[in-house]
């Protein structure tokens, strides 16, 4: 994966400045001045190892070049258990205008099914435009037990009560997450920019390490959503960065493409469970 292993390079060379890398250090970020969240599990780095050379990595192929170059303080890595599925969700949001400002952000997940078969999915997951789906209140409960039967083709963010909530609606194959951030850095205000200067921003004095997240992916035999992908794409295939599916067949994926493996044993995900993580805050500065 010609891409990838670019990419290792860059992060390797950009850690020594920036930010710490696994394919760097052989460690997850520690917090101070910012945090990353759960380091990638085991399972997860031997998989990346034996398919793309490195092991998990934040700001991979599907990253965008302001995350990875100039907001990695934004990676946030998840790693839990649902329906019997070992997963591990690495997300790029924060609390504040730059990301608010933006309607696509990167992600990765990585699942492990009961077989011990792992899958993989890459890409940007769509929050909404920011000049119409950005809102404020706090029916967030509602909206997400809701959330797949709205049908739209976007996600959008939701402030209010001191905290932030994302959704995210992605294509059929790919999942569907809300993350709360449950002291969120910064309060919202009318006209603000991705490129609001960090001086303009109305500040909580939260840190933005309380986080709560919900993950589903509906596959054969969904209750919850029966035909949002049924029976799906299974193996590899090659997607755009938005998700649409161009190949089928090859991890071997042309310029502006990435790979993506959706094991023949992987079980839908649609148990609502959630997932509440507190972060360190040692050493923390804003952004984060």
């Amino acid at each position: 994966m010609k891409y990838r292993r670019r990419l290792l390079l860059v992060v390797t060379l950009l850690s020594l400045a920036a930010f710490t890398a696994v394919g760097a250090t052989g460690s997850w970020h520690t917090p101070g001045p910012y945090e990353n969240g759960d380091k990638p599990p085991a399972w997860a780095d031997a998989w990346s190892m034996a398919q793309f050379q490195h092991p998990v990595i934040y700001g991979g192929d599907e990253a965008t070049a302001m995350e990875f170059d100039m907001k990695p303080f934004g990676f946030k890595g998840y790693s839990f258990t649902s329906g019997g599925v070992a997963i591990y969700y690495r997300v790029h949001l924060s609390s504040n205008p730059m990301d608010r400002g933006k309607r696509y952000h990167s992600y990765e997940v990585y699942a492990k099914d009961a077989t011990g078969a792992v899958s993989f999915w890459q890409g940007w997951q769509d929050y909404g435009d920011p000049a119409t789906t950005r809102f404020l209140g706090c029916d967030w409960t509602t909206k997400d037990a809701t959330l797949p039967l709205h049908g739209q083709p976007h996600g959008w963010v939701e402030s209010g009560c001191g905290k932030e909530a994302w959704y995210a609606r992605a294509q059929n194959w790919q999942w569907d997450v809300t993350l709360l951030i449950n002291d969120a850095t910064t309060v919202p205000t009318a006209g603000e920019t991705a490129d609001t200067p960090q001086s303009q921003w109305v500040l909580t004095g939260k840190k933005g390490v309380k986080r709560t997240l919900n993950a589903y992916w509906y596959g054969t035999g969904s209750t919850r959503y029966p035909t949002r992908n049924n029976p799906g794409p299974r193996g590899w295939f090659c997607a755009d960065f938005y998700g649409t599916i161009v190949s089928y067949g090859s991890s071997q994926c042309g310029a502006g493409l990435l790979p993506q493996y959706i094991a023949p044993t992987m079980p839908t995900v649609e148990a609502i469970t959630t997932i509440n993580k507190t972060y360190s805050a040692t050493g923390i500065q804003i952004p984060n």
